[in-house]
């Protein structure tokens, strides 16, 4: 689909802008969809009182990079479908979203 569109964009069509538009919103509600089932999925490793273990699906050992890296991954993904501000917390250090 993607290909299309581009393929598209290059013959100037008269429907191509709609095409675009189209596709950049299925690609938009998938990506969103996709960032959901992830969150959704960190949320459910939380091992109370030790926190997340780097192999994620594993939950073996959880750990304090494990918990560090998720932490920063959830944040991202929390950024990118809007909800971040219901975090209680921002990566900071090497973690941070800030432009250096």
């Amino acid at each position: 689909f993607v290909v299309c569109v581009v393929f598209l964009s290059h013959h100037q069509h008269p429907f191509c802008f709609s095409i675009i538009s189209l596709g950049c919103a299925v690609l938009l509600y998938h990506s969103m969809e996709w960032a959901v089932v992830w969150i959704d999925r960190i949320l459910h490793n939380w091992q109370n009182g030790q926190g997340f273990s780097f192999d994620l699906l594993l939950q073996d050992n959880p750990t304090l990079m494990g918990t560090e890296m998720w932490l920063s991954i959830l944040y991202l993904l929390c950024d990118y479908t809007g909800i971040a501000h219901r975090l209680c917390y921002r990566p900071h250090g090497v973690h941070r979203t800030d432009p250096v």
